[in-house]
């Protein structure tokens, strides 16, 4: 019936419109025009080899340095408080609002690493380990610290066990595809040195940390203001493994080269940084509310306009006072 519509429940896709305000959206639209326009670059190829390659490396780096400005937007300082210190229901307490500039931190250490990697293709070096490999190992600690701070449900003993049984099967049979094609061939390859092997072997490691952490968000963390980011932190994460262990196997088989691959990084770190730009939002929008009830207290309601005064109750007159006489 007509009457019916009107309480309809609204849709998820309508609920988190209004979750996510404009700021949001105009973000992703950034990133989807970005990432069209390197994904041109990629599919066409223009100019010389040369240029193809450095466009291919400052197109990543410029990816990048978009993604940690995707987690700016919106940050508030985390070592300055603005919620009540009585609230103990709140979704983002004192350590998990460092997650948002954890994560962009990581992201920046890749930018870092990113232009360093830039300045010897343009010069034609290839060393091995250098001072790119540096800044590309120091995202992952502030990305595992990012995720091992967001707030996580209580399990019971049996729910654990299961958790942690399934946790365990996965993460052992990811462990034996990896060092069968990645892992295994990067430690036992031989001409180099044992640091340049251990260097080599970091990278995979890291990857299988990057899993645990999809693990983890998948089975532990329900908070439903947290599920935007933690879609976008998973979502992102894969695209990032994926893109590594492409980027791995080819390196080993000794046929890389830039192309279609490398656009897996740039969008699965801007995944991760309009992930941080949600829990930006969620802890501003929680910060408001919580500081209105304080402001609104002890203000009279104002009555709007055109609404006739009420007149003041008339009070009886006082006793008269009790005569001497």
């Amino acid at each position: 019936m007509e009457g019916n519509t009107c309480l309809q429940a609204p849709t998820r896709s309508s609920a988190t419109r209004g979750l996510l305000p404009q700021s949001f959206w105009y973000s992703v639209g950034l990133a989807v025009v970005f990432n069209g326009l390197f994904l041109g670059w990629l599919l066409l190829k223009p100019g010389s080899r040369d240029t193809f390659v450095i466009g291919d490396d400052i197109g990543q780096a410029l990816g990048w340095l978009l993604a940690v400005l995707f987690c700016l937007v919106g940050l508030k300082r985390p070592w300055r408080s603005s919620f009540p210190r009585s609230d103990a229901t709140s979704a983002i307490r004192r350590p998990q609002r460092w997650v948002p500039l954890f994560l962009a931190l990581g992201i920046f250490c890749q930018f870092i690493g990113q232009v360093i990697y830039t300045y010897y293709d343009a010069r034609h070096w290839t060393p091995f380990p250098s001072w790119a490999d540096a800044g590309y190992l120091s995202t992952f600690p502030f990305l595992l610290l990012g995720i091992l701070l967001l707030p996580t449900r209580p399990l019971s003993g049996v729910t654990r066990s299961r958790v942690m049984l399934d946790g365990f099967m996965i993460m052992t049979a990811l462990v034996t595809f990896s060092w069968y094609f990645v892992l295994g061939p990067n430690m036992l390859q031989g001409g180099e040195t044992a640091f340049a092997k251990i260097l080599g072997s970091a990278y995979p490691f890291f990857d299988l940390v990057l899993i645990f952490c999809v693990l983890r968000l998948s089975f532990r963390t329900d908070v439903s203001a947290l599920r935007p980011a933690v879609l976008l932190l998973s979502i992102g994460f894969i695209i990032i493994v994926i893109t590594d262990s492409i980027y791995d196997y080819q390196t080993l088989q000794q046929s890389y080269m830039n192309g279609l691959q490398d656009l897996g990084w740039p969008v699965g770190y801007m995944l991760i940084g309009l992930a941080a730009q949600t829990l930006n939002l969620l802890q501003a929008r929680h910060g408001a509310s919580a500081r209105t009830p304080r402001s609104a207290a002890g203000r009279r309601p104002r009555p709007s306009p055109g609404a006739r005064p009420v007149p003041p109750r008339n009070r009886p007159p006082p006793p008269p006072p009790p005569s001497s006489g």
